[in-house]
């Protein structure tokens, strides 16, 4: 409540100060640094809040934009229907965007169709090195026979001694594995700690222009830190 009071304070500030009156140049201005703020932080993230889309469309349009005119802009957007409310009021107020709605569909969509039947990944060998809950993780992961599962947990649970007695048990399986990871240092990381082949998502996803779908089957995808990566990316 404080920081909303703050934020509200400091908007009304700027949109109380007097400003010349506004051509249709100036509302282009507006209107375009707002739709290249969209794109650049629905890019990352489902949902945006008001504060933080019109703080990008001050900075992508400074010196050409006005507080009052990129308020303006949005609520044209919002009316419109390409940025759809989602509740919360004032600059607490968060948007998406149709595209953004559907691809959510689609990835639930995705996740649900692939539930059951894929058969399990491997055969799972506890460890005595890993604790009754990492082996308990690494069981799921193998034993699952979902087309889609993941593993979340906070800094220093043991992901990636869990992640690394689940590529011992991958290896002594037939099973194709690649491991992905959403940047290079990442990619080098996963080299160092699990002794495997990597790349980043986007050099995998170029690697598949041109290629048939069915020349992908059978193949495991292992990501580390998916959360990183794009909604875009992950249906891709």
């Amino acid at each position: 409540p404080a920081e909303k009071k703050q934020l509200e304070a400091l908007r009304d500030g700027a949109m109380s100060c007097p400003s010349p009156a506004r051509t249709r140049a100036d509302e282009d201005a507006c209107e375009q640094a707002v739709a290249e703020s969209i794109a650049h932080l629905l890019d990352w993230n489902s949902v945006v809040d008001r504060h933080h889309l019109e703080a990008e469309a001050l900075n992508a349009g400074l010196g050409d934009v006005d507080a009052p005119g990129i308020a303006k802009a949005v609520d044209n957007l919002a009316r419109s229907g390409n940025l759809v409310s989602l509740g919360g009021d004032g600059l607490c107020g968060s948007f998406t965007t149709p595209e953004m709605l559907e691809l959510e569909r689609e990835a639930i969509g995705r996740v649900n169709r692939g539930r059951g039947g894929w058969g399990k990944l491997a055969e799972f060998v506890p460890s005595q090195s890993l604790s009754a809950e990492q082996n308990e993780a690494t069981r799921s992961l193998l034993e699952t026979e979902d087309q889609f599962v993941s593993l979340r947990g906070v800094a220093g649970t043991g992901k990636t001694t869990t992640l690394r007695h689940l590529n011992v048990c991958l290896r002594s399986s037939s099973k194709r594995v690649i491991y992905l990871a959403p940047t290079t240092r990442a990619v080098q990381q996963l080299k160092s700690e699990l002794g495997c082949d990597a790349m980043t998502v986007s050099a995998y996803l170029a690697s598949l222009e041109g290629k048939r779908r069915a020349d992908n089957r059978g193949i495991t995808l292992v990501v580390d830190e998916a959360g990183l990566k794009s909604l875009r990316h992950g249906i891709s």
